[in-house]
């Protein structure tokens, strides 16, 4: 008996759903440390909190990059199943022709 392979579109749109979620997650905790550090500026005066502060405005680009690269994945979950589901409707329509 040859295994079958089933696929579930819900569960494409599940995950770009979740993985959507965890990027603002993240995005927000993020601003939040940024937010923090520079209320921390106004109180902390040293070489090592200039140092930390430039280093974590250096990465905000990445941290963009990223914030980014996970909302095209997420965008791909969701083309991934509407392509499916399309696909589906097609080969169904063309079925129905042999009836």
């Amino acid at each position: 008996m040859a295994d079958s392979i089933k696929i579930s579109t819900q569960v494409l749109l599940d995950t770009a759903t979740k993985v959507r979620n965890c990027n603002t997650n993240m995005d927000a905790k993020l601003q939040d440390i940024m937010k923090t550090m520079k209320d921390l500026d106004a109180t902390w005066k040293s070489d090592a909190a200039t140092a930390i502060i430039a280093n974590m405005n250096a990465l905000q680009p990445e941290f963009e990059r990223y914030k980014t690269i996970v909302e095209s994945y997420a965008k791909f979950l969701e083309k991934s199943a509407q392509s499916y589901e399309q696909t589906e409707q097609s080969v169904q329509t063309y079925a129905d022709q042999f009836k």
